[in-house]
């Protein structure tokens, strides 16, 4: 990456963008507030230029995740080939230190401050796959309606024991179109993510390979794909491992040497629980797994434990099958019961 004389920060809420220009000693050079929309973007250019600010490969774009309201920002700057990093919100918090006043430009102006000091390991963004970014928005929606479905239905079942038969009778007419309607929702985005997945060749045999282990489904593999934009962004094991929260980390603390490792809070919790649910498939469907959780749980580990190992083994199985472009084999892949413990 070029050298940078300069770094923008933005603070981007739902309707507005405040940014802040600094320099490589921290002197706000250019601040103001923005829309959040293309022509906000556009208006950005322009107030850049006419202040001398010209030659945009001398400057740092950088922005929070603040998920889909960010999207306006980053396809101007990928479409202007600008280079944009977006940033993780905690570690952004973390590097400003102790502050006590807080409003949207000051956020900018910590934002860019972020970029100037993390210059020599910033990692620029770059977008996913188109059919990878469909995927996740399916992906979004899908959850949502299984996760409705799931309080309409549990709802139903604890008004049968505790409403009167007749008011039951009347909930259950109206909430039981509304549960049938929603599953076929989720259907119906599961027949559109299967033709995405299929529209993509790299996408589509990523899938099969990962579908061939024992546990691991569809939904499983499009959950891998879509965090790890089919393992390119995250192509190393270890690196996913920590990223779905299933690697253990030590917890020691001055004379306190002996405490137990620990998994980390920081993790994406939809990957960790599609691993959880793969684990405990493998476990009664696959052989080596389940004579490995079997020999574990004699030996006394916690059942959760052991299952959270069997998940990071999952996770590493998957992505040598992928390196190496090859189905799941018992023969070929029961080392990873003998060789790598984790606990």
């Amino acid at each position: 990456m070029q050298t940078k004389s300069f770094f923008l920060g933005f603070d981007i809420s739902k309707l507005t963008v405040d940014y802040d220009l600094i320099n490589g000693q921290d002197k706000s050079l250019l601040k103001g507030q923005i829309a959040n929309s293309e022509a906000g973007c556009k208006q950005l250019q322009k107030a850049l230029m006419v202040n001398g600010f010209k030659d945009f490969d001398l400057i740092l774009f950088g922005m929070e995740n603040t998920g889909s309201y960010c999207n306006p920002m980053k396809l101007f700057c990928v479409k202007n080939k600008l280079d944009v990093v977006v940033a993780n919100a905690y570690d952004v918090c973390r590097s400003k230190g102790m502050q006590r006043t807080k409003s949207d430009s000051i956020d900018a102006f910590v934002v860019a401050q972020y970029l100037r000091k993390n210059l020599p390991l910033t990692k620029l963004y770059a977008p996913d796959k188109k059919a990878v970014e469909l995927l996740k928005k399916l992906q979004s929606a899908r959850s949502l309606l299984v996760k409705m479905k799931t309080q309409l239905s549990n709802h139903l079942g604890e008004a049968k024991d505790f409403f009167d038969p007749k008011d039951y009778k009347i909930l259950e007419k109206n909430l039981k179109k509304t549960v049938i309607n929603v599953q076929v929702s989720v259907v119906n985005l599961e027949k559109q993510m299967n033709k995405v997945l299929c529209s993509d060749e790299s996408l589509k045999q990523n899938a099969e390979i990962m579908e061939s282990l024992p546990g691991v489904g569809r939904q499983t593999a499009l959950r891998l794909i879509t965090a790890t934009n089919n393992f390119q962004t995250i192509s190393d094991p270890r690196k996913a491992a920590c990223h779905a929260g299933v690697a253990p980390f030590k917890n020691e603390s001055g004379t306190s040497r002996n405490l137990r490792p620990k998994v980390s809070k920081m993790a994406d919790k939809g990957l960790k629980k599609t691993l959880f649910l793969a684990a405990m498939s493998a476990v009664q469907h696959c052989r080596p797994i389940k004579l490995y959780y079997e020999k574990k749980v004699a030996e006394g580990k916690e059942k959760m434990s052991v299952l959270n190992a069997v998940a990071n083994k999952i996770l590493h199985m998957i992505f040598a099958m992928i390196s190496k472009k090859q189905l799941y084999e018992e023969t070929k892949f029961q080392y990873f019961f003998y060789i790598i413990e984790i606990f």
